[in-house]
């Protein structure tokens, strides 16, 4: 449990059980959605949410809250593929959405732990990449610049500094702005035709629809399963008497992140492909780093989050296509989806009403860009495609005997390929191996206890529960 949803507990909403008519659908109740139907309702227009489980029960609650437009080594990226114009543009747009944060809380006189810090970059090795980064956000007119003096515990070579950030407890911010919404939880989506958003229970009839569900789940409309693959990473929270000043993200792939909360540290990294090389014992190792770094701390909470990775390193947000004007997405986020969510709400709601919003081109679902897709598409291409075999072709030698207690494997269980959980009690639930997406072979997670799907992300719970989109139906599942 993540240290938010161990601190917050969030009122909760009925599910739809009756037909409805609507301006605006939104699917979906996490931060992007909320903030889509706060902007809809402050510009008086009609909306409901639809939620599968809870709102903010996904990436939102396991989110480590950081505001801020520095998005890793982004702004060189963003220069060489796309031009200087829409790299500022998407600068613009994060900064723009830390205003909003601040302008919304005083406004509506929320009570969320906001406040403005200072961000860093920083590395432990050469800093080409930083000089890199810092001469594109000069281009850009981004107010930065290179350290070696922070906060953090250790020594580094230099960071690359943003001032005027800001961090804040997002479901504390959750709890208050969705006290004026229309919601229905433990609502779940089936399909979506026209205009008509069809639940098990009830048909949701509207103008707009818009996809703010993490990853759109229906192929069909976007092919977003050729567009994106999820991340993993991993949190704990620990409690200690150190203090840290400033956000911080290591330049590495799979790099440390740290930010502080009232007497605690958040500690985070091991990031790695949903379902690929998944590390062994992250969050003991997570500890042991904390330990050694903050010597008196002591665990208070440990989580997993997840997140939509896009081949060229910008969200999708606005009209899926123009061949269906009415629906919209907003998805995408490559792990800053707190400050791109309040971009999504901005633009999406504008859109709706009728207004241009300055970002639409950066942003674009239609958009198509060679140069930082084709390696991209390529590696999710040969990952599908080894999945698939893999789950078709390959038969597992290892069987049920040989799988311990506390543990899972995909095994042969009576000539019958599954994927096996074993509690420490020795009570077995057998699952099938085979995404409901799109029939990718489902791997075992060991630090979280799931199966987990290379080619999209799905996760399952070792019960079978899908407790992650694209897919949207549980795996059957056999008690021994």
């Amino acid at each position: 449990m993540s240290i938010w949803s161990s601190s917050v507990i969030l009122s909760e909403n009925p599910p739809l059980t009756n037909d409805l008519q609507t301006e605006v659908a939104i699917i979906g109740g996490g931060i992007a959605g909320i903030l889509t139907a706060y902007y809809l309702k402050k510009k008086g227009i009609d909306c409901v949410i639809l939620e599968k489980n809870r709102i903010a029960g996904g990436t939102t609650k396991n989110t480590t809250a950081k505001i801020t437009s520095q998005h890793g080594r982004i702004y060189h990226r963003l220069i060489k593929s796309f031009g200087e114009e829409k790299a500022r543009q998407y600068a613009y747009a994060n900064t723009l959405a830390i205003d909003e944060y601040e302008r919304i809380i005083k406004e509506e006189q929320f009570t969320c732990h906001f406040e403005r810090t200072s961000s860093y970059l920083y590395t432990t090795d050469d800093l080409k990449g930083l000089i890199s980064e810092a001469d594109a956000c000069k281009k850009l007119g981004i107010d930065s610049y290179i350290t070696d003096k922070t906060s953090l515990p250790f020594e580094i070579e230099g960071a690359l500094c943003f001032e005027n950030q800001a961090q804040f407890h997002p479901l504390e911010f959750i709890r208050e702005i969705a006290k004026k919404l229309v919601i229905y939880e433990n609502t779940v989506v089936t399909d979506v035709q026209g205009k008509k958003v069809y639940t098990p229970n009830a048909v949701v009839t509207a103008n707009h629809i818009v996809f703010a569900c993490h990853y759109p789940f229906i192929n069909r409309i976007g092919h977003y399963y050729l567009k994106m693959h999820q991340s993993m990473s991993y949190v704990v929270a620990i409690l200690t008497s150190a203090k840290l000043f400033g956000i911080y993200r290591q330049d590495k792939e799979d790099g440390l992140t740290l930010r502080s909360y009232e007497n605690d540290i958040l500690f985070g990294g091991m990031g790695h492909r949903t379902g690929v090389k998944c590390p062994e014992n992250v969050y003991s190792q997570l500890i042991h780093l904390a330990k050694i770094y903050f010597p008196q701390s002591e665990l208070k909470d440990a989580w997993s989050t997840l997140d939509c990775m896009t081949h060229d390193y910008l969200p999708y947000i606005g009209r899926i296509s123009q061949n269906e004007p009415n629906l919209y997405v907003a998805t995408g986020f490559n792990k800053w989806g707190i400050s791109n969510s309040l971009v999504a709400g901005m633009m999406i709601s504008d859109m709706i009403s009728g207004k241009k919003n300055p970002f639409e081109d950066v942003y674009s679902p239609e958009r198509i860009n060679v140069v930082p897709t084709a390696k991209n598409l390529i590696i999710d291409g040969a990952t599908m495609t080894a999945s698939l075999i893999k789950e078709n072709l390959t038969i597992p030698q290892k069987e049920l005997s040989e799988v311990k207690n506390g543990s899972g494997a995909v095994i042969n269980l009576n000539d019958e390929k599954v994927g096996v959980y074993k509690d420490q009690n020795g009570k077995t639930y057998v699952v099938s191996t085979k995404c409901p997406h799109l029939g990718c072979e489902l791997q075992w997670n060991k630090n979280d206890l799931t199966w987990d799907c290379p080619c999209h992300g799905s996760r399952f719970g070792y019960d079978g529960i899908c407790c992650n989109n694209p897919a949207n139906t549980n795996l059957s599942c056999q008690i021994l």
